[in-house]
C-alpha cells in the first residue's frame, strides 16, 4: 500500500482544455461561488490529502465540466511555487478528435472557447484569483 505524505504546502491544479482548433475552455464563476464570483476561471482546484496532482486535475475536470480525461492525455506545462505556501500547477489536455459536451457544475455559470489572444485581451477583474493569474503567466510565457 502506498504511503501518504502530508505536506504543509497547499497545491492547486488548473487544466487548460484545448479543442482541435486550439481554443481553450474558459469558465465564468457563478454568482453563488464563495470566492471570486463572476470572475473568469479554468477547471481545477485544491489537491486533496493523499491525492496525486494529476489525479486531482482529472477529478476536477470531471466535477467542474463533466469531461473525463485519461492520465496519458494530460501534460504538466507550468509550475509556480508561490512563496513556499502554495504550489500552482497547470496541465494541458488537448482534445484532438472530438468536441466534448460541457456540463458545468454549480461553481460556474457560463463557459466559452477562446483563443490565447482572446484570453490575454480580456480585462482582468480587480482582486483576481491568483491561480487564474498563474495560468495567464503561463500563456504569456508561450508567446
Amino acid at each position: 500500500m502506498p504511503t501518504c505524505i502530508i505536506s504543509s504546502v497547499k497545491v492547486v491544479v488548473k487544466t487548460l482544455i484545448q479543442d482541435e482548433s486550439g481554443r481553450i475552455l474558459v469558465l465564468i464563476r457563478s454568482s453563488t461561488h464563495p470566492q471570486f464570483a463572476h470572475h473568469p476561471d479554468f477547471p481545477g482546484g485544491y489537491v486533496e490529502q493523499c491525492e496525486t496532482y494529476r489525479a486531482a486535475a482529472i477529478r476536477e475536470l470531471e466535477e467542474e465540466v463533466g469531461i473525463r480525461i485519461a492520465d496519458k492525455d494530460m501534460t504538466e506545462v507550468y509550475r509556480r511555487d508561490a512563496e513556499n505556501e502554495f504550489l500552482h500547477i497547470v496541465y494541458l489536455a488537448e482534445l484532438k478528435n472530438h468536441s466534448p459536451i460541457i456540463a458545468i457544475s454549480w461553481e460556474h455559470a457560463f463557459y466559452s472557447w477562446k483563443t490565447t489572444e482572446e484570453i490575454m485581451a480580456t480585462d482582468i477583474p480587480n482582486k483576481t484569483d491568483p491561480y487564474y493569474l498563474t495560468v495567464l503567466k503561463y500563456l504569456k510565457s508561450k508567446k
